[in-house]
C-alpha cells in the first residue's frame, strides 16, 4: 500500500441517509485506488437495474454502501477500521480498533511501551503509549520504524 495515506477522523457525520455517504465513501475509495470497480458502480448509481430498468431496492443500497465500506477496511493499516466511531453509529470514517490493541496488548501479540526497542525484528509492531495516554503503533521496515498512526 506504498503511497496510501490514512488520517484518523471522520468522513461523514450526522447522517445515515444513502444519497450523503454514497458520494463520500465513494471519494474516499477514489482517493485510495482511482481504478476499483466499485468508484465506476458509485460513479453510475442512478438508482436503476442495468439489466431491468426497474427501481433498485433499499437493500440494494445497502448493498453498495456495505461493499464500499469493505473495500475501504481493505486499506486500512493496522489496528484501524473503516466504519462507525464507536460512540456515534452517524459517524462514519477511519478509527482505531482499542478493543482489538487491548486484546492483543493483553495476550503478548503486541508490544508497547514508552520507547522505541531498538533490536525488534523487521515487519516487527510496537505501540508507543506516552505518559498522556496518546497512543502512537509503528512498524519496522528496513531497521527503522516508520509511524502507521498515532491517536491522542
Amino acid at each position: 500500500m506504498t503511497g496510501v495515506h490514512i488520517t484518523l477522523g471522520s468522513v461523514s457525520l450526522g447522517t445515515l441517509r444513502f444519497s450523503d455517504l454514497l458520494p463520500v465513501f465513494a471519494d474516499e475509495l477514489r482517493r485510495l485506488d482511482p481504478d476499483h470497480r466499485l468508484v465506476k458502480e458509485a460513479d453510475g448509481w442512478d438508482g436503476l437495474d442495468e439489466e431491468t430498468g426497474d427501481v433498485r431496492s433499499e437493500e440494494d443500497a445497502d448493498e453498495l454502501l456495505a461493499d464500499l465500506q469493505d473495500a475501504l477496511n481493505g486499506f486500512a493499516p493496522d489496528y484501524v477500521y473503516f466504519g462507525t466511531h464507536p460512540g456515534d453509529g452517524a459517524d462514519f470514517g477511519w478509527w482505531p480498533d482499542l478493543d482489538r490493541v487491548d486484546e492483543d496488548r493483553r495476550d503478548g501479540s503486541l508490544d508497547s511501551g514508552d520507547e522505541l526497542p531498538e533490536d525488534a525484528q523487521n515487519g516487527s509492531l510496537f505501540l508507543h503509549v506516552s505518559d498522556h495516554g496518546n497512543l502512537e503503533l509503528y512498524r519496522r521496515d528496513d531497521g527503522k520504524w516508520s509511524l502507521l498512526w498515532s491517536c491522542v
